[in-house]
């Protein structure tokens, strides 16, 4: 979420297929496909989502590869839906509290929601527009030229451009994957 700006459920409810490549760049394909298992907000948040480089060097190709190896289909099988169909409603309950113990919330509302806003910041920061964002994460769009066409707004080349031009400034290199000796 931190590095997408996608919604707890739309990354909770990605299968291993979901994430693949699409000309020859990897995306999260966020859809509704089997409506049995996933949802939407609204149409506009079936979009696809470049994957940040920083994802890629710390392993979610090769973490998506072994879910595949287990035979999974989930990419997250233990993100699951509460009896209201609401994805992962508990880990979103749990998380406040986990950064008050932390000592971390004192006097803020932070969420699951909080890595959503955050990505939309560092987009701003890196001096995107807000109707440029909106596409990206799934937010829909009020102009008359958005009912028109088929094709997705933005290229997969400027979505991914953008993707990794979310930065925070944090070193996440001790999180890669040990070389093969």
């Amino acid at each position: 979420m931190l590095l997408t700006g996608a919604r707890p459920g739309e990354i909770g409810q990605l299968t291993v297929n979901d994430v693949r490549q699409n000309l020859d760049t990897w995306v999260f394909d966020i859809n509704d496909d089997d409506q049995t298992t996933k949802s939407l907000k609204r149409p506009s948040a079936r979009r696809l989502v470049p994957i940040h480089k920083n994802l890629i060097d710390i392993g979610l190709l090769t973490y998506r590869e072994h879910q595949i190896d287990k035979g999974e289909t989930q990419l997250f099988p233990k993100a699951v839906r509460n009896s209201r169909g609401q994805m992962l409603a508990d880990l979103s309950r749990f998380f406040p509290r986990y950064l008050s113990a932390l000592g971390i919330r004192e006097g803020q509302r932070y969420s699951l929601y909080s890595f959503r806003h955050g990505a939309i910041d560092a987009l701003r920061r890196a001096e995107y527009l807000d109707h440029e964002i909106a596409f990206l994460v799934g937010q829909g769009s009020k102009t008359v030229t958005a009912g028109y066409g088929a094709t997705q707004e933005g290229t997969i080349n400027r979505r991914a451009t953008m993707i990794n031009a979310i930065d925070y400034g944090i070193d996440l290199s001790h999180l890669k994957p040990a070389s093969p000796q």
